[in-house]
């Protein structure tokens, strides 16, 4: 539902303040800002209503209620496209999904978008934070992000992909249908570490979906495939314990996109042969130095060949994410389906 933007700037300006000592309102385009506000709340409509049909005059009616939100300002340049865009987005619902629980367009050139607030943060704080525990601590390291957590993350994050990709048949298109709203197919067109965000309850969910393809819609021709690569990186991040950075040269040996890429095999002519599959050297050098330290432990339990099961299962799914070819790479649901294997294989240890 849309929010008065005066509710916008009351809830931002304590946030503001309290971080800054600034009476200003800088909303920068980008910035999230943490605030407490008041707003319409779908799932309870929805459960109290069961699949009666519903008119915009009893939603604007219905009590609403007050809770920690993130508020987002972006480029509004797009009008009416990205109002239709929220006003969809409102009534998607899925754990794996972060609820857009609001919107305000009424600020010239922004409009402000209000989520639930993921109090846990976003996936790539969870690997930079390893990542600097293993640079502080060597050989005595600490390990704050499990190879069962990393599974979890990555399987709840491709979950709620799968819902934006083929919404039809799940909660999400009944929802979408109960609303009297188009069930189309929503390309996030940004995903990254940073985007999959972590719920109170240690539940990772997608964020920050169908936004971005306004902005890259007009330049790129967004599809499944390009998210899926997207997530592919994302799984490596995981994987190797490293973030992707922009490219400081061609040559750049620290890139991860061309490292990963490195690892496959190839043919007689030496070209990149998906069927070959990639090097297993290579995928050791790939693996965070923690997981490592990880994967020895259990082997002197005895079990690890289920653990290089679970990692093999992870890694082979990843590197299809990453054919050059849109037709070689797997679909979302065939991504839930192998990162469930890896799952089920670690814990059934």
């Amino acid at each position: 539902m849309k929010i008065p933007l005066e509710e916008i700037r009351s809830a931002t300006l304590e946030e503001i303040r309290s971080a800054t000592r600034d009476m200003t309102i800088p909303h920068k385009p980008g910035k999230v800002y943490k605030a407490e506000l008041s707003h319409f709340d779908v799932d309870r409509y929805v459960a109290e209503n069961k699949i009666k049909r519903v008119s915009m005059e009893e939603i604007l009616e219905y009590p609403r209620r007050k809770s920690t939100v993130a508020i987002k300002s972006i480029d509004g340049g797009y009008g009416q496209r990205t109002e239709e865009l929220l006003q969809t987005l409102l009534y998607l619902s899925h754990e794996n999904l972060v609820k857009l629980v609001g919107f305000c367009d009424e600020d010239d050139g922004r409009i402000h978008v209000v989520y639930e607030y993921a109090s846990k943060r976003s996936l790539d704080e969870y690997i930079h934070r390893q990542h600097i525990i293993n640079q502080r601590l060597n050989n005595t390291m600490r390990n704050i992000f499990p190879w069962i957590m990393r599974l979890q993350f990555c399987l709840d994050a491709a979950h709620g992909l799968n819902v934006l990709h083929n919404g039809n048949g799940t909660r999400v298109g009944l929802l979408l249908s109960l609303f009297k709203i188009k069930n189309d197919t929503i390309i996030h067109g940004n995903i990254k570490s940073s985007n999959i965000l972590i719920s109170r309850d240690g539940v990772g969910m997608i964020g920050d979906f169908g936004l971005s393809t306004n902005e890259y819609s007009d330049i790129h021709k967004l599809t499944k495939e390009y998210d899926v690569y997207s997530f592919g990186l994302v799984l490596f991040e995981v994987l190797s314990g490293e973030l992707t950075h922009f490219k400081i040269s061609e040559d750049d040996p620290k890139f991860l996109p061309d490292i990963v890429k490195r690892g496959f095999n190839r043919n007689e002519e030496n070209i990149i042969d998906p069927m070959l599959g990639f090097n297993q050297k290579e995928l050791d050098n790939i693996i965070d130095p923690m997981l490592r330290q990880e994967f020895e432990k259990y082997r002197s339990q005895q079990i690890g060949n289920q653990i290089a099961e679970s990692l093999r299962m992870f890694s082979d799914i990843a590197y299809r994410c990453f054919q050059e070819k849109k037709k070689g790479r797997p679909t979302m649901a065939d991504i839930v389906e192998e990162l469930e294997k890896a799952y089920k294989h670690h814990v059934s240890l």
